[in-house]
């Protein structure tokens, strides 16, 4: 057991809410709650440890990522696809139960334009939804064809681990990560979804509608709140957002 004291222990402790509100946003993707909360709590303990207030970061936006780190890893070593975000796992869900239910009927695999039209959903949208589970899937494909040796994301973890060295790097995503979070549920999916901060696809407001089974127009409402909210200053969000998704692309 990791002991911590003073200035420490009192961040520790008066952040286990940030564990809470970090770990709902996995709930449905694997493990049970409590077992994300017991992963969360370690990533926040290694964000005490690594903590220095003289390099200017909030301890809010260092300890968000750590906690969210840790989480994702520890989903991903149990073989489940959480390197897609929930939206996309969504429709995902979604088209494959439209799949089947075509199958039946029509006794044969339905074509792509079949399921893109049951699904509602334009064709290109089918095809990148499918071809992104493919390539999450390929993940766990053994490195050179050695069924016990090391997998593709056994590769990608260990450049994630020599990364997460480099926090400071990437203060602006942490930041954003930061002002999303203060955000309520809906507001922040979809100014993630608008522009694109979790797979690097901008959605229109007709597709996170429809995705949300809510109106254009309603969602355009939704996001003009959210960033009015998001405005502090003459900080221009949008531009801001857009470089933070750029980011993620890189």
């Amino acid at each position: 057991r990791i002991r911590v004291h003073g200035a420490k222990e009192l961040l520790l402790k008066s952040n286990y809410k940030l564990v809470m509100t970090v770990c709902k946003s996995f709930v449905g993707k694997g493990p049970h709650i409590q077992d994300l909360v017991s992963e969360g709590v370690k990533g926040l303990l290694k964000g005490v440890e690594k903590y220095d207030a003289t390099k200017g970061f909030r301890f809010g936006t260092y300890a968000h990522w750590w906690i969210r780190q840790a989480v994702s890893r520890s989903l991903a070593e149990t073989g489940r696809a959480v390197r897609l975000p929930m939206h996309m796992i969504e429709q995902l869900t979604r088209l494959k139960n439209l799949s089947a239910k075509l199958q039946t009927q029509l006794a044969r695999e339905p074509t792509l334009p079949e399921l893109a039209k049951a699904a509602g959903l334009p064709v290109t949208r089918v095809q990148m939804l499918m071809e992104t589970a493919r390539s999450a899937a390929s993940l766990d494909t053994p490195i050179g064809g050695n069924e016990l040796g090391p997998t593709v994301k056994d590769s990608v973890e260990d450049e994630r681990e020599a990364a997460d060295e480099e926090f400071g790097s990437d203060s602006l995503r942490n930041d954003m990560e930061a002002m999303l979070l203060e955000l309520p549920e809906r507001e922040a999916r979809v100014v993630r979804l608008r522009f694109g901060l979790d797979d690097g696809k901008e959605w229109t407001l007709e597709e996170i509608g429809e995705a949300l089974n809510v109106t254009r127009e309603r969602i355009r409402q939704i996001e003009a709140k959210a960033l009015r909210k998001l405005r502090v200053k003459t900080i221009d969000v949008s531009g801001k957002l857009m470089e933070y998704a750029r980011t993620w692309r890189c």
